[in-house]
């Protein structure tokens, strides 16, 4: 009864662990990366947005900056869907900030307007909810998608494990 029960608190522990190192990876990508996306795609300004690119390229961990080349770096772990494409992802952030940069400073007011709505349109979606972020699903978990599958995978199995042990322990005993 005692190791099912230990595989059972071992098991929330772990599972709540994972939970909580998820959140925290949010957390810090919205800081280094999407909150400074969000921003660009909501200047009025080709140098405000240029500014708030640049500090999301740079906020990019060493895994993400690695990833240069579309089609070769996945947040999904089973099977690869455009959607979750970090390198094409990464490439339209770098040219889109080309994009700015290669605006002339005498620029007409109806061309800046256009550049910044592409901006916005490369940024964000909508959708029912209202206006999103595009990015891969699951970023903050890259590279790290294998290894945080396993750990809540295997957290959950501990839960299970433990609390079907437990309950057959105590029906056996007459317990329950």
């Amino acid at each position: 009864m005692i190791s099912y029960v230990f595989v059972l608190v071992l098991g929330v522990a772990s599972l709540f662990s994972c939970c909580t190192v998820s959140c925290l990876r949010g957390i810090d990508l919205e800081q280094r990366v999407t909150g400074h996306l969000e921003l660009a795609a909501s200047a009025n300004q080709p140098g405000l947005a240029v500014a708030e690119l640049r500090a999301a390229v740079t906020g990019m961990n060493a895994d993400i900056a690695a990833c240069d080349e579309p089609h070769r770096c996945y947040t999904s772990v089973l099977w690869k869907t455009p959607a979750e494409d970090v390198g094409f992802w990464k490439a339209n952030i770098i040219a889109t900030i080309a994009d700015l940069e290669a605006l002339p400073p005498d620029a007409d007011h109806l061309v800046v307007s256009n550049v910044l709505l592409k901006v916005r349109d490369t940024l964000t979606e909508q959708g029912n909810g209202g206006t999103r972020l595009v990015g891969p699903t699951g970023l903050w978990k890259y590279p790290h998608n294998g290894a945080f599958a396993l750990w809540a995978l295997g957290s959950a199995l501990a839960v299970v494990v433990g609390l079907f042990g437990s309950i057959a322990f105590a029906m056996k005993r007459g317990i329950l």
